[in-house]
């Protein structure tokens, strides 16, 4: 266990993490409403050779700041998603990119890059592609219907025009985010839930909806016969190439009593 800074009263938050190459262990989190990221060494002892003490505190501006998810890129430099809230009502993402000694890299303006809708954007997830490329998810809502927001950046923070609509894709869909994954083939996958089901969107790597997927992209998998129930979709994994397994659980009354394990398993 790790205590970041026992005059915060150990509000430190770890939402994502990660193991180098040479077996330092890095975490993301939230912490007085500032985002940290930390690095450990292999015994778990703050690694003091990054930001000076072993971690770093910031306020990515607003009123609170989250850290959500971290990568790291082929040369060891990682990438940290967070969110911030400029004004009520309003949730930005915002990606930085930190040099192995913790320091702000040269990453878009002063090492970040906003991601803004002048709505409220959850982050879902974050993936470093092959080409160095970053994969941005995030959920919000027009007021009505849920929207899955997916964004690509350029390795210097620039927005890949390659991709969607000026970088961003926009997908109303009437299900809670809950991960994403990247195929062999650069396609991608959303995971959420929609009521009991499990919920399943793939988009082409350029950003268009993969309509050879399910109906418009869309597949639903259900872990229970009978409508009833609190079903929790968890995560979703790929392995040889592009075959896709989800896991969650099954609060149901059949098999039950109690929570059961669910896994389905589907083919590309």
């Amino acid at each position: 266990r790790l205590d970041l800074d026992p005059t915060l009263n150990n509000v430190e938050q770890t939402a994502d993490g990660l193991v180098l190459p040479d077996n330092t262990i890095v975490f993301v989190g939230t912490v007085a409403d500032k985002q940290f990221i930390g690095r450990a060494d292999a015994s778990g002892l703050l690694d003091t050779t990054f930001g000076g003490a072993g971690f770093v505190i910031e306020s990515l501006g607003g009123t609170s700041s989250t850290g959500d998810a971290v990568r790291a890129d082929a040369n060891n430099r990682l990438v940290v998603l967070g969110s911030t809230t400029p004004v009520p009502g309003q949730i930005d993402l915002v990606v930085s990119r930190y040099t192995t000694t913790g320091a702000l890299d040269t990453f878009g303006t002063g090492g970040r890059v906003t991601i803004t809708t002048g709505g409220v954007l959850t982050p879902l997830g974050l993936i470093i592609l092959s080409t160095g490329k970053i994969l941005v998810a995030a959920t919000t809502t027009d007021g009505t219907t849920n929207h899955y927001a997916l964004f690509r950046l350029n390795s210097d923070g620039t927005p890949d025009t390659t991709f969607g609509t000026g970088g961003a894709v926009d997908y109303p869909v009437a299900t809670t985010g809950i991960a994403m994954t990247v195929l062999a083939d650069g396609k991608i996958m959303l995971l959420g839930q929609t009521g009991l089901k499990a919920s399943l969107v793939r988009f082409k790597a350029n950003g268009a909806v993969d309509n050879l997927f399910g109906t418009g992209g869309l597949v639903e998998v259900a872990f229970i016969d009978s409508g009833s129930g609190s079903n929790e979709v968890g995560s979703i994994a790929v392995y040889d190439a592009n075959k896709i397994v989800i896991g969650g659980s099954d609060g149901g009354a059949s098999p039950g009593p109690g929570r059961t394990a669910a896994v389905a398993r589907l083919w590309n």
